[in-house]
């Protein structure tokens, strides 16, 4: 720090910091500093007699504090060499404010000292894109980064984009020197915009979902919207972020490529692609103009998923055995089947009376007349998403005899209900003892109810407007 005169009179010193403290003598003869951090406990309280004696307190003589610094500066800021971006952005939405990089409608124009942040606005530049001439709708400097300023443009670029920064107005910097329109010329800025990949599944076995079902195969096609460095990396990833393979990318012309997945000796399950393509630009002030596409997690929001599955489906009967005539036939697939290929029962094919659970791993056939007391044989195929064919499986339903129900009665009057329908539900079939000599139901749908009637008559038989008895 000079220690007389302030750099002002020096002329080639005039870019200085200069340093000063003020000293107080009360009338008692006590010497008083002032103390630019507040912080009087790193202040000296003894004479020194060199710095180096001081004890690392702010300097001598005794009780002197930190100094206030002013810095003389009559120097026109002028645009830093290879200092201007596109894709630079201050992102105020981090919990501290930071330099962020690949948003396309921002520039940042790097200075070489802090510029006044009152003294700019987007009127003062002027933005050539591929000769065609725009004024960005805002320009901001920021206190985490004073030298810059953050052009906004009311358009997009493209990734590739490399625009001309002119500066067409008056700006100063905060110590008031002024940049004239004329005194910069204009500069281009630099690519730090990742370039934009496409990313596209098909090919696969699926009928309904080629894009995300396979047995086998899955083609992976990327499009990038510029010229990027060699072919993109493509690498496929097992449940886990585990790798499963790395497929070359095959150049089809221009900006596109497509990568070939096939089974080989990979495990069935969950596949998440993940493709990285870095433009031609590279590493731009210290960050790679690179973009993933996908993500080697499956859960990943931004995953590129598809499902290998090359089982079979298998099939078997939900109940084998039976004693009800018209039963309800439910074959149980061992996943999600699509299609049935054949559904027969003693060679009748019963395919269109299937009816299909919302899983697609339930068919169920309802019989429409009574079967008869015995096995029969179903022969069944189902197709899953995937296009793996089950084996045509044979199965066997037996029908037995329905075991006699006898309900007890005691004197007088009895509510009772059935558990279930008789196999024959005439009145005089389920209440055969002749000590039941009166039945009555309750029926309002009945034409001659709500309380419909029988009774046993001289020859036996029950008779009247009650005719039959169901569960």
């Amino acid at each position: 720090t000079p220690g007389a005169d302030t750099p002002l009179t020096g002329g080639a010193q005039a870019n200085h910091k200069v340093d000063w403290l003020l000293t107080l003598t009360d009338l008692a003869g006590n010497d008083g500093w002032t103390d630019s951090d507040g912080d009087i406990s790193d202040n000296v309280l003894v004479t020194c007699t060199a710095a180096s004696s001081c004890g690392g307190g702010e300097g001598q003589p005794a009780g002197r504090g930190a100094a206030y610094v002013v810095k003389i500066d009559q120097t026109v800021p002028s645009l830093k060499t290879d200092s201007t971006f596109t894709g630079h952005y201050w992102d105020t939405a981090l919990s501290t404010p930071a330099l962020a990089q690949d948003k396309a409608t921002s520039i940042e124009v790097r200075f070489n000292d802090d510029i006044d942040a009152t003294s700019v606005q987007g009127s003062d530049f002027k933005v050539t894109i591929s000769s065609v001439d725009q004024t960005p709708t805002a320009a901001e400097v920021f206190s985490g980064s004073p030298a810059s300023v953050f052009l906004t443009l009311a358009t997009a670029m493209k990734t590739n984009d490399l625009p001309k920064v002119t500066i067409v107005g008056d700006i100063t910097d905060s110590a008031g020197n002024k940049i004239t329109a004329a005194s910069l010329a204009s500069i281009t800025a630099k690519d730090s915009i990742k370039p934009g990949l496409t990313v596209t599944l098909s090919g696969g076995s699926s009928a309904a979902n080629p894009g995300t079902v396979t047995k086998d195969a899955m083609t992976i096609t990327i499009e990038s919207d510029e010229t990027i460095t060699g072919d993109p990396a493509v690498e496929v990833f097992n449940t886990g972020s585990v790798s499963d393979k790395i497929i070359p990318a095959v150049n089809q012309g221009g900006n596109k490529w497509v990568a070939t997945y096939a089974k080989g000796s990979s495990a069935a399950g969950t596949k998440s692609v993940r493709v990285i393509g870095t433009d031609t630009a590279g590493t731009i002030d210290g960050a790679t103009n690179s973009t993933t596409k996908g993500n080697a997690d499956s859960t990943n929001s931004a995953a590129i998923k598809f499902t290998l599955d090359f089982t079979a489906p298998t099939v078997a009967l939900q109940t084998a055995t039976t004693e009800d005539r018209q039963p309800f036939v439910v074959f149980v697939f061992s996943e999600a089947v699509v299609s049935i290929q054949q559904a027969t029962t003693s060679g009748v094919d019963i395919s269109a009376k299937l009816s299909a659970s919302t899983d697609k791993t339930k068919y169920t056939y309802k019989a429409t007349a009574d079967m008869a007391v015995g096995t029969h044989t179903f022969v069944i195929q189902g197709t899953d998403d995937a296009g793996n064919k089950s084996a045509a499986t044979t199965l066997t339903l037996t029908i037995t005899e329905r075991a006699k129900f006898e309900l007890p009665l005691n004197p007088g009057w009895n509510l009772v209900s059935l558990r279930t329908d008789p196999v024959d539900p005439a009145i005089n079939a389920v209440a055969t003892p002749a000590g039941i000599s009166t039945v009555i139901a309750y029926d309002p749908t009945a034409k001659d109810g709500p309380w419909v009637v029988a009774t046993r008559g001289a020859d036996g038989k029950l008779v009247g407007s009650l005719t039959t008895m169901d569960g």
